[in-house]
Order: structure tokens, then C-alpha cells, then sequence
């Protein structure tokens, strides 16, 4: 029996026989998504007046399926790339599921790179942004905005997973899409990620489907790198230490198996594999969970979760959990040509020339039950 998640199974047509009335129930109910989705868009599409237009540059990174795409390195990578042009970049979520006393999960990821940034948590991307703009932004960059039509952007970036590009070409909940693929036709830039994940005929065909909807978009192909391990305590060590190591991998992304085929990638012998929610908080029997497993597989040498786990993790957790814990630090690449497209589109969203006669106070009034 495969690995994948049960619901991935019964997506993907793996599950057969079984999983044949959940697949058209499910069905069934991803046709009224359906019709909802396209009345947002409709709206959205034929009254521009819903549309509010900030007073800085705004970048949005998103997706058009749900699950992990790997948007937050990118994210981490934009932040350093405007810096480097002197610019003070803020990072605007949603803040899914972040508890009362912390940031969300990617804000916390972003800051674990790049140190202080302004960082602004708010369903209401409008709100969110002008907060970050008092406090001194003077970029703003959407994390997982693309649904969010809200808010104006200059430059709206789409992150596609080569290995599940299309959400097993189902809306949700019989699939992955957040949307049909025709709102690809929004985008201004879509990054392939886990490029290295496929072969060129794949990512032909991948390509192929997204001209269909917009010819003009780039499409870059990126692969998401690790570069080091990170400790709990804020230490790092050398990818090779997990060399011909058993381990146990947690996971509380959108797409975990990616994330164990990496620790396999690295050299380590992933013996269990324990699959957590995306976004979901580390509370008390989380850590009797991640105790209870490496109690019950005494062979294993470390317990290797992502930085997203991480940084909601607490130093504590080392007393609970008697096993080494690491996280594998992720960047993302490009290829040379690829990574000049990029830089083009930042200089041209950057330019002095941009239109500066937006109306801040416009910006304010917002219509927050949207």
C-alpha cells in the first residue's frame, strides 16, 4: 500500500474500488465550490471598484492549489532581494492558525532567516498592509494571496508543484485547486517549484497547460536546495550528519512526502514518518506523540522535521523527546537565466516611474466581511 496520506489516494484514483462513492461525493460537493469561486471571480472581474490599490509596490506570492508549494522560500528570497536594493519589505499573511501568544508559522519561518522584518498577520490583506505601511514599509509582500483579489498587486506570482501540478485536476475537495485553471490568466510570473523532482517531459506538459491559460506569464523552474541543518537551540550543522542515519521525519506541511523524499535525497534512512496537519501547533501531546515514537523505534538516530515544524517548537521539547532534533534549511534556486527574468520584473516594479497617486485613505476603507 502506498505511503501517500489517504485523502491523496483517494484524489489521485490510487484508492480504487473503495474510494469510487468518496471520490463522487466529493465531486458532487466541489461543484458547488465551483459555482461560489466563479461568482467571487465574476465580481471581482467586472467591478474593479472592489479592488483596493496601496500606496507602495505589492508583491503577491500564492498558488493556485492548496497544500505546500514551497511559497516560503520564495517569499524569504524576495525579502533579501529587496533589501539588497535598500527598500524596508514587510510580509503580509493571512496568519492561518497562529496561536494568540506567536506569529504564524511562515512569519516566524521568514524572521528565522532574515532576522527583524516587519511581519503583519491579518485576514484582510488591505488592513494588514496599510498596519505594515505605519510601521515604515515601503514594499509590501503577500504571502498566499492569490485568491486574496482584495488588495491590488503590481506583481502577482504563482507557485506551481511540479510533482502535483494541477491538484489531480480536481477542485477542492475532490482535488487539490483552490480555483479553476483559468485564473491562471491573473498571473504576472509562475515559478515551477521541485523542478529536480521530474523529468523535462513533465515539465513540458506542465508548461504546455499553463500557456493554454496565459501565454504571456514566465515560467520559471526552481528546485528547492537544503543548505544546512538547524538545531533547536538555534545551532546548525552539516547536511552530512544525516548521512546513513535512521531517522524518524515529522511533518505538519502541505506536502509531507516531499519532504521525506529530501531526508531520503540526504542520505538518511527514514524508518517512521509522522504526518502532521498543516499549520497545526506544537501543544502538549504533540510532544508526547514525538516522544512515543522515538520510544517505540530505539534505532533511530535523530528526528528530522521541517523549519516550518521548528520554529513553532519549544527548547522544552528537547526533555521530552530523547532524540536529537534537527530541521533541514531550505532555499530556493534558479537557473541564471530564470533568476534575470526575476530581477527584471523587480527592477521595473521598483522603478521611479511607478504610478504614486494612489489614495491611501481609499486603501482604508475596506470592506472587511469580503
Amino acid at each position: 500500500m502506498s505511503e501517500a496520506p489517504r485523502y491523496r489516494r483517494i484524489m489521485s484514483g490510487e484508492a480504487r474500488l473503495w474510494a469510487g462513492p468518496v471520490r463522487a461525493g466529493l465531486w458532487l460537493v466541489s461543484r458547488t465550490y465551483q459555482l461560489v469561486i466563479d461568482a467571487r471571480n465574476r465580481r471581482y472581474d467586472c467591478n474593479s471598484s472592489r479592488v483596493r490599490r496601496l500606496p507602495v509596490p505589492v508583491i503577491s506570492v500564492g498558488n493556485i492549489t492548496a497544500g505546500g508549494t514551497g511559497k516560503t522560500p520564495l517569499v524569504i528570497e524576495l525579502v533579501r532581494r529587496l533589501r539588497a536594493r535598500g527598500r524596508c519589505p514587510a510580509v503580509v499573511s493571512r496568519g492561518y492558525r497562529a496561536q494568540s501568544n506567536q506569529a504564524a508559522d511562515e512569519l516566524l519561518l521568514v524572521r528565522r532567516h532574515v532576522g527583524e522584518v516587519i511581519a503583519v498577520a491579518d485576514a484582510d490583506r488591505v488592513a494588514g498592509g496599510m498596519q505594515a505601511i505605519k510601521q515604515g514599509a515601503d514594499v509590501i509582500v503577500l504571502d498566499d494571496a492569490f485568491q486574496h483579489r482584495h488588495v491590488h498587486r503590481d506583481l502577482d506570482i504563482v507557485m506551481i508543484d511540479a510533482t502535483c501540478a494541477f491538484g489531480y485536476d480536481h477542485l477542492l475537495p475532490r482535488g487539490l485547486l483552490r480555483e479553476p485553471l483559468r485564473g491562471l490568466t491573473r498571473a504576472d510570473i509562475v515559478v515551477l517549484s521541485r523542478t529536480d523532482s521530474v523529468d523535462a517531459d513533465r515539465i513540458e506538459v506542465i508548461s504546455n497547460t499553463i500557456r493554454q491559460y496565459n501565454a504571456d506569464a514566465p515560467i520559471l523552474r526552481s528546485r528547492h536546495r537544503p543548505t544546512q541543518l538547524a538545531a533547536l537551540d538555534g545551532g546548525c550543522a552539516d547536511l552530512a550528519t544525516l548521512r546513513d542515519r535512521r531517522v524518524i521525519c515529522v511533518a505538519g506541511i502541505g506536502n509531507p512526502d516531499a519532504f521525506v523524499e529530501t531526508v531520503r535525497q540526504l542520505g538518511a534512512t527514514p524508518i517512521h514518518h509522522i504526518r502532521r496537519p498543516d499549520h497545526a501547533p506544537y501543544d502538549p501531546a504533540a510532544y508526547r506523540t514525538l516522544a512515543a515514537a522515538a520510544e517505540g523505534f530505539p534505532d533511530a538516530e535523530y528526528l528530522v522535521t521541517t523549519e516550518k515544524d521548528l520554529v513553532k517548537m519549544e527548547p522544552r521539547c528537547r526533555a521530552s523527546v530523547p532524540l536529537p532534533i534537527v530541521a533541514v534549511a531550505i532555499a530556493i534556486d534558479l537557473p541564471s537565466e530564470d533568476d534575470r527574468i526575476l530581477e527584471a520584473a523587480l527592477e521595473r516594479l521598483l522603478a521611479p516611474a511607478r504610478n504614486e497617486d494612489c489614495d491611501a485613505e481609499r486603501a482604508l476603507q475596506t470592506d472587511r466581511s469580503d
